[in-house]
């Protein structure tokens, strides 16, 4: 249990107990509210009228003993459908992050689904839960539900933990309002039904989150066939209402729909484009293009003018105001493995008659899934890895990395070291086998990015030996460091979490490989032992700073060499969640029970 504030009576806690009997009543009308709730709430109101129940110190006393109760409880109900949970490797960590996955998921009046295909949920009054990008600052609201954020975190937060149907609900209800074959960045709250379309990235997490619910969820190529709600029945089309007539499809049509309209090449600009939806975007930030390219397979997308991928910060300063810190457009290094993934998984079950298209045709060209697959696996080895010996001057500045983006309209971007290449190499361990050595090159890249990258909590988001490195974010910080201000550096160095989740995922995959391959051999077999230690490293960290914070969470990012940072999520589901895969990851190659 985190330390609880007890010895401060300056502790909010403290002061609205001091202020009367409202937050006992509060949490016990929050409990009535839920019909299933009713002997929990029951069990508490019974404790809250002891005499002096409602006195500060033995409140706090009291709500200690219910806390560890109720934890001891939610463990153990989270437990019965996790694989992951039953295993005894280390389950502290594990125990502790499902106990916070909890913490995410709720229902918001404010912030609900769109409503699902009453083949699936047959009450359309159904109070369905979302899950929070993170706390305090995406509680509810039209800020609470970020297609990324929500697709990032939902393997390990909702797969591994067993809650497999609210996974289901929440994939569907993304996939109903899925537009111009994009996948929204935020729901804005309304069921659904003011979304924006400003991320280029959403839907390919999205697709990954759904070979997840397959592949770890008992018979979950059932999804593929169950029916999805489409509230915008074309891309112009006004929200549908009750006096218009309900389309519904298999959720593989409306996937397969989402990367046809990439192959026939996205390009619209947004509703109401202007201050009323953004007030920090330029003109031409509003211009949304992604495509797969027909010559290389790669997904390209984006312009100068804006930011698609999450690292998304405008700039709101007048120092920088309308300016992208980190536009990534061209052909963003994550979107390729994701979409290598795509392509070799639908090849996959295709074969296997669960997936009905067999490929993708558009502007005369066709291509299977294979096909697809094997075009794009080998652009990205022409394209993004940096050999040691590579004659090529400026803008490179680091040799045996792989780029962080290709065909970038500032030239300098592409060749920046950034973490987002662990994310492709976590989907596609072996991107890069077609090289020669391609497995020594990817281990060699991930090794020199570790070393350059790694923070105590979180990995960096840029190479500290780069000119434009800012490791601090202050949200507000004004002066006259255009880089700096208003928190302009969000994605130029500070420390994020989910990154590092998937830097130990990606590099676990990959020394396993080494061993695996290389039987008898001491250099993998080292490889892979001063990986499962970094990774053990990491847990100790995880592990205290868990036990010492409030929140008993994961933050969203930290300032330089880990310190704390003021503007950062208490509490983020991504962080939580891509360390619980990380942690799958090293049950699943290491054989533990």
């Amino acid at each position: 249990m985190p330390k609880a504030p007890t010895e401060n009576a300056d502790h909010g806690f403290c002061v609205n107990l001091k202020a009367g009997d409202w937050l006992p009543k509060y949490i016990l009308d929050r409990m009535k509210l839920n019909q299933k709730l009713n002997k929990l709430a029951n069990f508490f109101e019974n404790k809250f009228s002891l005499h002096n129940a409602k006195e500060p110190e033995c409140f706090a006393k009291l709500f200690s003993y219910l806390f560890k109760t109720v934890r001891h409880v939610a463990i153990e109900k989270i437990s019965e459908n996790s694989d992951m949970l039953k295993r005894k490797t280390n389950l502290d960590i594990k125990q502790k992050l499902a106990y916070s996955s909890i913490s995410f998921m709720a229902y918001m009046h404010n912030s609900e689904l769109p409503q699902l295909s009453t083949s699936v949920v047959p009450n359309k009054e159904a109070k369905l839960p979302t899950l929070s990008a993170g706390l305090p600052h995406f509680v509810n609201g039209e800020y609470r539900n970020w297609g990324r954020d929500t697709f990032i975190a939902l393997p390990g937060i909702l797969l591994l933990t067993g809650r497999f149907e609210e996974a289901r609900h929440i994939i569907l209800g993304f996939a109903g309002v899925l537009r111009h074959g994009l996948i929204p960045n935020l729901l804005n709250g309304q069921g659904g039904k003011q979304p924006r379309y400003n991320a280029r990235d959403a839907v390919w997490f999205w697709l990954a989150a759904i070979f997840q619910y397959i592949k770890i969820v008992p018979k979950g190529e059932k999804i593929l066939n169950d029916k999805v709600r489409r509230i915008f029945h074309t891309d112009d089309a006004k929200v549908e209402d009750e006096t218009n007539k309900k389309k519904e499809e298999a959720l593989k049509e409306t996937m397969h729909e989402a990367l046809r309209r990439h192959f026939e090449g996205i390009k619209f600009r947004e509703r109401d484009a202007g201050h009323a939806i953004d007030g920090e975007m330029g003109p031409n930030g509003f211009d949304v293009q992604a495509y797969i390219d027909h010559k290389t397979g790669l997904v390209f997308g984006g312009s100068e003018f804006n930011c698609g991928t999450w690292m998304d910060k405008m700039g709101s300063s007048p120092l920088n105001m309308s300016i992208p810190a980190t536009p990534r457009d061209g052909a963003a290094v994550e979107l390729q493995g994701l979409a290598l993934l795509t392509a070799e998984t639908l090849a996959k079950l295709s074969e296997s008659g669960l997936f009905h298209k067999p490929g993708l045709e558009a502007k005369g060209t066709k291509w299977t899934w294979s096909e697809w697959a094997n075009i794009l696996r080998k652009s990205f080895q022409d394209e993004f890895f940096i050999p040691k010996d590579t004659k090529e001057g400026p803008p490179v500045n680091k040799k045996g990395i792989i780029k962080d983006s290709f065909g970038c309209s500032n030239k300098y971007g592409d060749y920046q070291l950034r973490p987002n290449f662990f994310i492709a190499i976590d989907a596609v361990p072996d991107i890069l086998d077609g090289l020669d050595n391609g497995l020594d090159k990817t281990w060699a890249a991930i090794k020199l990015a570790g070393e350059k990258l790694s923070g105590p909590m979180g990995m960096r988001t840029l190479d500290p030996d780069d000119d434009v490195y800012r490791p601090n974010y202050y949200s507000n910080k004004p002066g006259q460091d255009r880089l700096e201000a208003k928190g302009w550096n969000y994605h130029q160095g500070p420390e994020w979490l989910w990154v590092a989740g998937k830097y130990h995922s990606a590099k676990l995959k990959v020394a396993h490989r080494l061993k695996t391959l290389r039987p008898g051999n001491a250099e993998a077999k080292k490889a892979w032992d001063d990986t499962v230690a970094e990774l053990n490293e990491r847990i100790k960290i995880y592990t205290k700073h868990i036990e010492q914070d409030v929140w008993a969470s994961l933050p969203e990012l930290t300032n330089e060499d880990g310190a704390v940072c003021g503007d950062s999520c208490n509490a983020q589901a991504w962080s939580v969640g891509c360390f619980l895969e990380a942690l799958d990851t090293y049950d699943t190659l290491s054989g533990s029970k």
